[in-house]
């Protein structure tokens, strides 16, 4: 059943006002996309595009990975996505990716807008509707990155538009869907979504055609089944222009679906087939396929979704079904992979902006007080979601240099040397790699390794075994990856051998360059051992977390000093050099280095940190590292000993208290340091003791024997047994 676009009366801003409203989200979606340059991905895209325009065509095999050499491979299916982009930094250089994905999310917010809003010029009807669409742009920020996804998003909202007006019988727009399929096929492969909403239209339209007898009543959003055929149509002519006019052919089509079916766990079509075989390698690897994480949940991306929610059921019985079909596909799609967030936040806010819409018109009618009370706190609403969407997202910077979580020192170092061997890089790296140096590489983002290696080059050199037979076999001379993360028992295993390097083998290869983005490491008995004699860095670890100070301490901070000259915005390196500073017993240099580590990654950021903290209390101001500690706790970080230590502080600071006679202080700093460390079996044992001296046996039996469940071997455990004994 087609339902008319509510009316209300009120302001009424004409297309002009319109037109301006459209410009000025535009523009903030354009201020969106500027927080650096920081995708590994965009990188090869670049190196991609740039190959295909320097060879004017396609390579025979695949030009930017050694370990393919020799296996034929046809374009990729985004080539010309990886085209476009590389065209944005020819014309714009560095900053032109960033500029690109802003216009498309420029363009893209205004065709959201267009079907939000879906003809109503009124003043509430835009405030209403800007609520979701701020909410959606929280949501995609994070994704606003130069890939070709971005043209994928622009290209579902405006299929999602044409088939609402089709379905309106308002115009013929999907007429044009067989040219867009055509374009979507060569710029991404998330194409089939395009596909998967025509799809939808027409069996949930279908449906309820079919069960109008039944249900007596009409349902459609169509008048009859004839509406249905344009659709199918332009599916059937998009599915056969994009296959058989494009030199991709159908395999846009095929590496959706067998990611799908990977994560279906139906097994691969095709077992040799590489890109099977590559679905199935980064299943559960790449953070952006695995499921979206909690705080995606708890943010505009959760509360989109709860308003979309709330919005169908305001709408009741007027909801329309197939919207309702298309957003619960897409959210679900979302919730298994999170990399498709940002395309339910484009199935979401429209609908739920029409929705909300409908609902306070029918609300407010001609109540004027109630109108505009609504208006302002829908407006009021927005703002604030759109200042959430900016000023929430604490990782994501201003700007348009280069993100400090790429290896820019290694890459550096490696122009430097004219580096011609063979390098190992870990899989994220490998796009900048490709970019940075214009040679091949081992591997990339697309998880494209021969299934054989796959495991050794996910772990790279951290896991000696599986990589000594890696190396074995393409014989490295230089080594570029990122920081390794050990589980908890691993690393104090690892700790356990004070001057070990967790990154590589130092017997066989030498550190020679790092900062925030990854650490290069060169062959000593390879091409390049001249270089790796003079450059080694001989006491510093950046692999190893900053809570392990270097057996060493002078002789590592002086190489820390030398490599912040290196690399001036190297946060790890101050991290680090706070860290050494602090084992050779000067607290305040330390707390100066620590305090320069604030501005890195949210790992070095929570080890800075960590490092006032203990720089605090060495020099004796214990209420300090409490509060810094705290800070560890309140950024929801969670570095290893950060709880320990601050129940540590806490348990101290209860006993001290006991001594002075201040038993209610005593009491409150044991129960403080039981809930900053549950797991802490020490103020159990304090807790146990006061309370036994105030004579609460029941509660002091509880707290022994919480004592002995954490530590039952502990240094008190036989005289907390003792007095378990005694209180029965």
């Amino acid at each position: 059943m087609r339902w008319p676009s509510p009316s209300p009366a009120g302001v009424r801003l004409g297309r002009r006002g319109v037109a301006l409203a459209a410009a000025a989200l535009a523009a903030v979606a354009f201020l969106a996309c500027l927080s650096e340059l920081r995708d590994f991905d965009m990188f090869h895209h670049l190196a991609y595009g740039r190959d295909i325009l320097r060879r004017g065509g396609f390579a025979p095999e695949d030009p930017l990975l050694y370990p393919l050499a020799g296996r034929p491979s046809g374009p990729q299916p985004s080539w010309l996505g990886s085209v476009a982009i590389y065209l944005s930094w020819r014309l714009l250089g560095d900053a032109g990716p960033l500029y690109l994905v802003g216009a498309v999310m420029a363009v893209l917010f205004c065709v959201l807008l267009a079907d939000a809003l879906d003809g109503d010029d009124s003043l509430s009807g835009l405030a209403v509707a800007l609520l979701p669409l701020s909410l959606a742009l929280g949501a995609m920020r994070g994704r606003a990155v130069p890939r070709p996804e971005m043209f994928g998003n622009l290209l579902l909202a405006w299929t999602l538009l044409a088939l609402r007006r089709q379905a309106a019988e308002r115009s013929r727009l999907l007429l044009w869907f067989p040219l867009a399929a055509w374009l979507w096929a060569n710029l991404h492969q998330s194409v089939l979504a395009g596909f998967a909403a025509i799809a939808l239209f027409l069996v949930v339209n279908g449906l309820l055609l079919a069960a109008r007898p039944a249900l007596g009543r009409d349902l459609a959003e169509v008048s009859g089944p004839r509406a249905l055929l344009l659709p199918l149509a332009a599916a059937a002519a998009g599915l056969l222009l994009a296959g058989l006019a494009s030199p991709v052919g159908f395999s846009p089509f095929e590496t959706p679906l067998e990611v799908i079916r990977s994560w279906a766990r139906l097994g691969p079509a095709n077992p040799s087939s590489p890109v099977a075989a590559a679905a199935e390698a980064v299943r559960g690897v790449v953070a952006e396929l695995r499921p979206m994480p909690p705080e995606r949940w708890l943010g505009p991306f959760g509360w989109l979704v709860a308003l979309s929610a709330a919005s169908f059921a305001v709408a009741g019985a007027r909801a329309n079904l197939r919207e309702l079909a298309t957003g619960l596909a897409f959210v679900l799609l979302a919730a298994r992979a999170a990399r498709f967030g940002a395309m339910a936040a484009v199935v979401l806010s429209p609908v739920a902006a029409r929705n909300l819409r409908a609902a306070r018109a029918r609300a407010a009618g001609e109540r004027r007080g109630l109108r505009a009370g609504a208006t302002a706190a829908s407006l009021g609403a927005a703002a604030l979601a759109t200042a959430w969407a900016f000023l929430g997202s604490p990782d994501l910077h201003f700007g348009t240099g280069l993100s400090r979580q790429l290896p820019e020192r290694a890459a550096r170092y490696l122009r430097d040397l004219d580096f011609r061997g063979r390098l190992f890089n870990t899989i994220h790296l490998g796009g900048y790699l490709e970019w940075t140096l214009d040679r091949p590489v081992f591997a990339d983002g697309r998880g494209a390794v021969p299934a054989e290696a796959f495991q050794a080059a996910l772990h790279g050199p951290a896991a000696r075994d599986t990589f000594a037979a890696l190396d074995a076999r393409y014989r490295f001379q230089a080594l570029v990856v990122e920081y390794p993360q050990f589980e908890a028992e691993a690393m104090r295993q690892l700790a356990a051998a004070p001057g070990e390097d967790w990154g590589a083998d130092r017997s066989l290869w030498a550190l020679v360059a790092f900062d925030d983005g990854g650490a290069l490491y060169l062959r000593r008995d390879g091409a390049y051992r001249e270089a790796a004699a003079r450059d080694e860095y001989r006491f510093a670890r950046p692999a190893v977390p900053p809570y392990f100070p270097p057996p060493e301490p002078l002789l590592a901070a002086a190489e820390l000093e030398r490599s912040l000259r290196e690399a001036p915005r190297c946060a790890l390196c101050r991290a680090d050099l706070g860290s050494a500073l602090l084992a050779a017993g000067r607290p305040q240099e330390a707390e100066a280095a620590f305090r320069g580590a604030l501005a890195g990654l949210p790992e070095t950021r929570g080890a800075a940190l960590v490092g006032l903290a203990r720089a605090a209390e060495a020099r004796g101001d214990r209420a300090a590292a409490s509060g810094w500690y705290r800070r560890v706790l309140a950024a929801g970080g969670d570095p290893p000993r950060a709880r320990r230590e601050l129940a540590r502080l806490a348990t101290e600071d209860g006993r001290a208290a006991l001594r002075a006679g201040d038993r209610k202080g005593a009491l409150a700093a044991f129960r403080e340091a039981s809930r900053a460390d549950p797991t802490y079996p020490d103020p159990h044992f304090g807790e146990g003791a006061l309370l036994e001296m105030e004579g609460d046996v029941s509660g002091s039996r509880s707290a022994y024997q919480e004592y002995l469940r954490l530590a039952p071997s502990g240094p008190w455990s036989r005289e907390a047994a003792g007095r378990l004994e005694r209180l029965r």
